[in-house]
This record gives structure tokens, sequence and C-alpha cells, in this order.
């Protein structure tokens, strides 16, 4: 086991432990890490709405947090109190998210898509003593909803609603898309970015010390498929680490990346993998549109050079069978995620033809299990012979796709497959074990240095159908290779 201490607090000093990996948990809060990263890159792009026609660099993106937190500070909201954001994808969103955290408040996420009585129970469930809203979204007027609930709205005074339906709610703030527009009882989301002074920015700053990174600091509400929404809580740690292990499987800490983010921010695909990830890696965030809108993708991957693009199956089929797709350029894209529903195989090979995606099939799926390479090559590096591993996934015809690493060894060191095996054995899950393993004395380059995964991937596949009518089937329908076979891939 491995301590790890973070020492940035004065008074008390926190640490974990963890078992073996090459890279540690952040242990750091969501502000914290923002402030770092900009630090480390101020002038590159944080966010941009394309549809809004907004954008901010880092340092200009880490003013606008810093003025929305100090403004919730001065409306008196105090660490732990619940903000709840109801909105499309647009740039309060993002800011709500960041501001809340430096805060030390809880961010609840609310369904664009809810109607009054769910929006009645998300806010009454959790407490939100605030929310920050737009004024409308497709066909849906939101502060009409709001007033249906709260009927005393309209004639308060921002900070001193008081409801008996959601007796906690005390703010209302407007994040309209008119910002001429005025909605009575409420407070506009600029006028609660200029109401922070000094004393609030120092609180900000002592809150940096007294924060730390397993306070909650968000809650999703599930889609209440057995009855009412339920709200999972979530820390800094929970969702700073998805985005953080994520983003190291599609190699964003390699690799400046643009991510185009159709999918909505209200949902954890969103907010985490996708506004979260700028704070983890640096990458620029890319809105497309306020709702999914096909076209909008493409335009923005077009003009944005975008090189990620996340989404579900329906997203990409969607995007897939746009009429003009052929007229866009989408060569800047090489990776993106997919979740939410199982994907057709076609489509998953349409997106990697047509969307120029080769990087999407970095997971191995083996026999329903998800494996990814970066995992188990973190392990096999701390075999003490092993200098080098790529880790791919090969076909099988029982299990749809076997572990195949290719391993360098250090100069002088010899090893057998068995010893290697036997190595994982006890240490990760059987089905991570590398059936194939195959000694390597240099790996194929691409011209700047890399890896060339497509030369190791047809370097095996090609040994595997070569030998093809050496298998035979056993006699309860599995493959298996004839001993002359094994010996020649090192099986």
């Amino acid at each position: 086991l491995h301590f790890i201490s973070n020492s940035s607090h004065e008074k008390l000093q926190f640490s974990y432990c963890h078992g073996i990996s090459s890279k540690r948990f952040i242990g750091e809060t969501i502000g914290q890490r923002l402030d770092m990263t900009v630090e480390k890159f101020p002038d590159r792009e944080a966010y941009v709405c394309c549809e809004d026609n907004e954008r901010a660099t880092f340092a200009e993106f880490q003013g606008e947090v810093n003025s929305l937190a100090a403004g919730l500070l001065a409306m008196g909201f105090k660490k732990g109190d619940c903000v709840g954001i109801w909105g499309p994808n647009m740039r309060e969103w993002v800011i709500t998210q960041f501001a809340t955290a430096k805060a030390g408040l809880i961010l609840v996420n609310i369904n664009p898509a809810y109607q009054t009585p769910e929006l009645e129970y998300a806010l009454k469930k959790v407490g939100c003593k605030a929310i920050i809203m737009a004024d409308r979204f497709k066909t849906q007027d939101y502060y009409s909803m709001l007033t249906h609930i709260v009927h005393e709205l309209p004639q308060s005074k921002p900070g001193d609603l008081f409801n008996e339906r959601v007796p906690d709610l005390k703010l209302v703030v407007m994040a309209s898309k008119d910002h001429q527009r005025t909605f009575s009882g409420t407070m506009s989301f600029q006028e609660l970015m200029e109401i922070g002074g000094t004393e609030e920015r120092k609180k900000l700053e002592e809150l940096k010390n007294e924060l730390q990174c397993d306070d909650p600091i968000n809650i999703q509400f599930t889609s209440g498929t057995t009855g009412n929404p339920k709200g999972a809580t979530l820390s800094h740690h929970n969702i700073l680490n998805n985005a953080y292990y994520v983003g190291e499987i599609l190699d964003y800490e390699n690799q400046y990346s643009r991510i185009c983010i159709p999918v909505p921010l209200y949902h954890c695909f969103g907010m985490v993998l996708g506004s979260l990830m700028s704070a983890t890696y640096g990458t620029t965030s890319v809105y497309p549109s306020r709702g999914f809108d096909p076209g909008a993708v493409l335009t923005a991957i077009q003009q944005e050079k975008c090189n990620s693009l996340y989404g579900t199956p329906t997203m990409f089929i969607d995007v897939l069978n746009h009429p003009m797709l052929e007229k866009f350029d989408v060569s800047s894209l090489r990776t993106g995620v997919m979740a939410g529903s199982p994907c057709p195989i076609e489509v998953m090979k349409q997106v990697i033809t047509k969307l120029h995606m080769p990087q999407v099939t970095d997971l191995i799926i083996r026999g329903g299990e998800n494996i990814y390479p970066t995992e188990v090559e973190q392990f096999l590096y701390t075999h003490p012979k092993i200098q080098d591993v790529q880790v791919i996934g090969v076909p099988d015809p029982r299990l749809g796709e076997e572990v195949c690493a290719w391993i360098k060894l250090h100069p002088g060191e010899t090893a057998t497959p068995e010893e290697i095996k036997e190595f994982c054995k006890g240490e990760i899950s059987h089905f991570k074990i590398p059936r194939y393993i195959k000694f390597i004395d240099e790996f194929p380059l691409t011209v700047t240095g890399k890896v060339r995964l497509p030369g190791i991937e047809k370097g095996i596949h090609g040994e595997i159908q070569n030998h093809a009518g050496n298998l035979r089937r056993s006699g309860r329908g599995k493959f298996v290779m004839r001993e002359k076979t094994k010996e020649e891939l090192n099986l």
C-alpha cells in the first residue's frame, strides 16, 4: 500500500492509501484543481458556447467563477447549502458548477425537461435554498412554471422569498438569453456576479484551505424508474477522479483536446466527462447548441476543430444520418465517448470510418466484460523485468475479443508467457490476464515517436489469421490452439 498526503491544510494533514497503481487519485477540490489549470493555461479557451456566441479563456473563466462564488456568499449562503441549476447547455450552467464548488455549496442538477410537479419535488426533496435557471427552453416557460409553485415570487424581494410548498427556497436567479429582460422577484445572473465585495473575496481564499475533497458537492437525481427520483450525493473526489481517469483513457493528458459536448450538462456525462474535464486536463469544452441538434454538432466540429465527440448512440446515429454529413470536415476528430445504451456494431463501424474516430476502439470487450488496456498496462509495468508494454484487443470467435500484451523487456532480461501470467494471478481479475503475450525488441513508432497501435494490431491479427487453419473445435464448443501454433505465437 502507498500512503499519499495532502499537506495544503495548515491545521490538519489529510492522507489516503491506494493499491497497485502508477497514478494516485486527485486529492484536491474542484476549485483548487481549476486554479492549478488556470496557472498552466491562462490563455487557452476554457469553453465555447456556439449558439450563444460566447467563449472565454481559462483566466477569464476563473474571473467569472470567482465573481459568482463571491455573489453567492454575499447573499448569505454557507457551506453545505443546496443551489439548484435548471436549464439547458449554457455558459451560466458551467460557471455555476464551478462557483458553487468554490463556495462550498452543493449543486443540484435539475432536468431541463422537468414539468412543474417534478420541479417541486426536486426543490423540496433536497431543500434547495436558491435556484439558478434559464427563462425558457424549447416549449417550456420556466418562470411561469415556478410561479405556479411559488405564488409569492412576483411580489417578493430577491433573497427573502418564502413559500410553504418549498419552504427552503429563498432566492431565484434568472439566466435569461435576453439579458435586458427582467423577472419580478428575481435577481439576474449578472447582478449576482457583481454584488460580491472584498469581504466575500477574502472568504473565498479562506475556503480554499477549509474545503476538503471528500465534501459533498453535487446532487444528481436518478431517472426514478422505481418511483420518485432519488438524489445521489457526490463529492469533489468522486467526480474529479471520474473525469481524471476517463481522460487518461482518452489520452487527454498527452494531447490537447477540444471536446464537442452535445450531451446535456444536467447529466453526469455532460458535467463530469465534459465540463469538469477542463479542470483536470485543460481541455476546451465546446457546446454546439443549448439542445441537441446534429447539424449544430457537425458545424461545431468543423469550425472549432474538435478532437473528441460525446454522445449517446441515438445522437451518433442522428449525426451519421444528417443529409449534409459529407459536406462537413470532421478530420480533426480522433476519439470520443458513446454511452447511455448499447450501440449496434454497424453504427460503431460508421463512427470509426465516417467520423474519423479510430481511438474509440481502445476498450476491450471480452465476453461482456469491459477491459481498459491502460489498467492492464499499468499493472504489468510493476513487473521488474518489463520496460514497456502495450495491451490491445484481438478477435476471438467465442468471447468477441481477447487480451493481448506486447512486451519489451529491460536489456539482458528474459521471460516466458507463463511467468507473466503467473505474475498476474491473484493481482488482477482473471479476465484481464492477457491470453496472448508477444515479446518484442522495439515497438513500431509514428513520426512523432509514439507507439503506432495500428501497426501492433495488424501484426498480431495477421499472425492469428495465418494460423486459423490450426484451430480445431473441442467437444464443449471452445476453440483450442494446436501446440505448434501456441509455440509460434508465444502463447
